[in-house]
């Protein structure tokens, strides 16, 4: 009979006191499936459930970290509404549903702009605090992406803003969130 090895870290998990440990669980591509698109990824009953669980015995303690914004995680996690951080800690809720921002969106222009690379196959994600640009569907539209990006910055010299390279996407955002 064939053992299954256990993960080391679930070793250190088991160990762990729930009642003094904070769990912040990254979004995509970790606790859920990256998606062919933003808004084609889907959080099974049973996440929610376990969730849920994980809340109740860490009193609460359970947060959930993502690039999208807490409006976004909301609709994605209902009907649960755990504490967030959300638009690459840009904004930031703890228990009492009060939300906290630590960085001014991005002028619509600008994100107008970026949003101009949108064709049939580059989804535009407009979060208000930075726009991403998924080309996973169009691979080969990488280089053409990069510079539109690069353009379109240019054009705003006096905005600062980061590019951030991901998965098949360039994002760009505020700078000092992350």
């Amino acid at each position: 009979m064939q053992t299954i090895a256990k993960p080391p870290a679930m070793d250190v998990f088991a160990k762990l006191d729930l009642k003094t440990a904070a769990l912040l669980l990254d979004v995509d591509g970790t606790i859920i499936d990256i998606g062919p698109s933003p808004a084609e990824v889907q959080v099974s009953a049973t996440l929610l459930d376990s969730l849920g669980r994980l809340s109740d015995l860490t009193d609460g303690a359970v947060a959930l970290v993502s690039g999208r914004q807490i409006g976004d995680l909301d609709r994605l996690f209902s009907p649960l509404r755990l504490p967030a951080i959300g638009g690459h800690g840009a904004e930031m809720r703890l228990r009492d549903n009060e939300v906290f921002y630590w960085a001014k969106p991005l002028p619509r222009e600008l994100r107008q702009r970026l949003a101009e690379a949108a064709g049939a196959d580059i989804v535009v994600e407009d979060k208000n605090y930075s726009l991403a640009l998924h080309y996973r569907k169009a691979p080969q539209e990488a280089e053409r992406l990069r510079r539109h990006v690069t353009a379109s910055r240019t054009a705003f010299p006096s905005e600062p803003t980061e590019l951030l390279l991901g998965k098949a996407v360039l994002e760009i955002k505020r700078p000092g969130i992350s």
